[in-house]
């Protein structure tokens, strides 16, 4: 494990998508940047990040998408709706989002 940085794994079920990847503050919003990999109908990718909370959702066939756990469900401007993962300063296992 890289020091300070924490494995994330991002999965989306959706095995009929085309393409999907994460975007979220950590990237900078930007869309190539983290594209996941389909395997098993699962998309997937694990993106290491500092401790911190995190905005995100999945670009899903250049669609926009809040991942489906209402846990991880947090309200944007204009009534936009992402998600959030959080890790805290000492995690104790990686993270799953």
């Amino acid at each position: 494990m890289r020091t300070g940085l924490y494995p994330v794994t991002f999965r989306y079920v959706g095995p009929d998508a085309g393409c999907v990847s994460v975007v979220g503050s950590f990237n900078h919003w930007n869309r190539a940047a983290h594209c996941l990999t389909l395997r098993n109908g699962e998309w997937r990718t694990t993106v290491f990040l500092p401790a911190g909370a995190y905005p995100y959702a999945f670009v899903v066939d250049d669609r926009l998408v809040s991942d489906p756990d209402p846990a991880r469900a947090l309200s944007g401007p204009k009534g936009a709706t992402y998600s959030v993962v959080a890790i805290p300063a000492e995690p104790t296992s990686a993270r799953t989002a």
